[in-house]
């Protein structure tokens, strides 16, 4: 039994393998495309940097639902995207480009039509929102639309790089060793209570600091590549601030689209995953810290613009394309004492035993996080 046929297995209960490669000629046939080779373009580079890691087979699971997975399947590591959360993606992102009130500093925002529906309600399944009507839009004008696939190219590259580290920083089988189930799902497919509840939350937020490393090297690396470049969409050439943006704001979008939900007085130890806004802020802060200590010191002030431009054009931009107030409700969570403590615990569950645990599972450690984060 070869790769592909093992995870269609594994994956039976949760809706089996997209057999994309079947859909030559297709739109869909080319974003399956593209985001398959950019799961193994992160792959081999995280084995370059990690030698030890084995191989890792990227598919797609056949669910509308928005969810991710890493697992271990008969000796082998494997990572699912939902058929969905492609979808999903892609509606989003291409939604907002194809509006003229939203990001009106990329390319010609005023060619756009004013009268695209709006994507209500906005619901994690993606089958449910074609079957309400939902189609993808396309950006009128190009650079735009150029633009809006290069956002998703980011928001696939920090979701890419948070399953790659479930299983390079040992999680998957740490997580295997104490329920019995290699499991290691985005959404709902973790419940059981063998591995305390902080520490699954953790684990996320561990994995999270690994993809942001890779995506802000990236961006680094990028920058360097083409700083006299003028991009498609823009008049200007290529700088530091606007790359950060469009990385900040594509994470920050794919975290809205996992859903923002209010946790003010509740008890965020007893939930097996960490609010999705506590996430985005601690993303951000982890990648001030990389561009502070591994980047550039003077960039601190234009990295804290950035990321704080990005989260204001995020809920802008779901507000126009839902027609549904400016979400601040989480961040004013985050921000709160309840908020400020969840992340101190997490904080403290992490350095505090965690990494030590995971060491015999794991190919790589990644950075301890430090005192001021």
């Amino acid at each position: 039994m070869n790769e592909t046929e093992i995870f269609d297995r594994a994956m039976t209960d949760r809706g089996g393998r997209v057999a994309w490669e079947q859909k030559t000629g297709t739109g869909a046939f080319q974003v399956y495309s593209f985001v398959n080779e950019k799961a193994k373009s992160l792959i081999a580079d995280a084995r370059v940097q990690c030698p030890h890691l084995p191989n890792i087979h990227f598919d797609f699971v056949y669910n509308g639902k928005v969810n991710a997975v890493a697992f271990k399947e008969g000796g082998q590591y494997f990572i699912g995207f939902n058929s969905g959360t492609v979808v999903m993606l892609q509606l989003i992102l291409c939604r907002m480009l194809a509006d003229p009130k939203v990001l009106t500093h990329i390319g010609d925002a005023n060619v756009e039509a004013t009268d695209v529906p709006l994507l209500t309600p906005l619901i994690p399944n993606a089958q449910n929102m074609v079957e309400a009507g939902a189609t993808v839009p396309r950006a009128k004008n190009e650079s735009r639309w150029v633009y809006s696939r290069y956002l998703f190219d980011n928001a696939v590259h920090f979701l890419l790089g948070h399953e790659i580290a479930h299983i390079a920083l040992g999680h998957v089988d740490y997580l295997a060793s104490k329920t019995g189930s290699s499991f290691h799902a985005e959404v709902g497919w973790n419940q059981s209570d063998d591995v305390g509840l902080m520490e699954k939350q953790a684990l996320e937020i561990d994995a999270d600091f690994r993809s942001v490393n890779s995506c802000i090297g990236s961006v680094r690396l990028t920058l360097m590549a083409y700083e006299d470049a003028i991009p498609p969409w823009s008049s200007s050439p290529t700088s530091a601030e606007q790359l950060l943006f469009d990385w900040a704001f594509a994470m920050n979008t794919l975290f809205r689209m996992f859903g923002d939900i209010r946790f003010a007085g509740s008890d965020l130890t007893a939930a097996a995953y960490p609010p999705f806004a506590i996430r985005r802020e601690l993303a951000m802060r982890w990648a001030l810290n990389g561009v502070k200590s591994y980047w550039d010191p003077a960039l601190r002030d234009i990295t804290l613009e950035a990321f704080h431009r990005a989260v204001r054009e995020t809920e802008m931009a779901f507000k126009v394309i839902t027609g549904e107030d400016i979400s601040v409700g989480p961040w004013e969570d985050v921000a709160s004492p309840t908020g400020r403590e969840h992340i101190n615990h997490l904080m403290d569950c992490l350095t505090g035993g965690l990494k030590d645990r995971l060491l015999p599972y794991a190919y790589e450690m990644s950075n301890k996080p430090p005192a001021s984060l």
